[in-house]
């Protein structure tokens, strides 16, 4: 086989999906249509066969696994589509469905460990971000240092991690608009 080119990078929100959607946005993403008549394990190795057959590096980027209609059986999908082709699967998703959905406590508590457990040895790394509450404040800092080195954050115990999306908006407007900073 050729030398692969530099890559094709397929991003997918499974949030709210069912495992065979998420399949039909894998073969979307590869230019494929999606058939709902053909079962879940031929399309499977239809995307096997694809990603063997394309001329350059498939990278899966598949986020929101824990929050699918069938979380357990979309982590184990993964799993397997990671063991029967030959993409690169990142996958961005909490160990557990059941962190903010209580009424699902019946369902396997590890995602990670169902997509470990599908992959083939060897293949599958796991990495756990913990979340960094001074994060945002570091990151307001350095950004705006330029326009002021008195920047002061008063209060820094009520910002969260989640709240980086927010802080990034707010800096890229005091970047645009540092006049916004000035006092009077």
């Amino acid at each position: 086989m050729p030398p692969r080119s530099r890559g094709k990078v397929i991003s997918i929100n499974a949030s709210g999906l069912t495992t065979r959607r998420l399949l039909d946005r894998v073969l979307e993403g590869l230019g494929e249509s999606a058939d709902p008549d053909v079962d879940v394990e031929s399309s499977l190795k239809r995307v096997a066969s694809l990603v063997t057959d394309a001329d350059q590096l498939v990278l899966l980027i598949i986020d929101g696994i824990d929050e699918m209609e069938e979380p357990i059986e979309g982590a184990r999908f993964v799993g397997n589509l990671s063991a029967q082709c030959e993409a690169k699967v990142l996958v961005a998703c909490r160990d557990t469905p059941n962190e903010g959905r209580q009424y699902l406590a019946f369902v396997h508590p590890d995602l990670v460990q169902a997509i470990v457990d599908a992959a083939p040895t060897g293949k599958a790394r796991t990495i756990t971000l913990q979340a960094d509450e001074g994060a945002i404040g570091r990151y307001i800092k350095k950004r705006l240092s330029r326009l002021s080195d008195e920047l002061v954050i008063a209060d820094e115990t009520h910002v969260r991690a989640a709240d980086f999306l927010h802080a990034r908006l707010l800096v890229h407007e005091l970047l645009a608009q540092p006049e916004y900073l000035e006092v009077g």
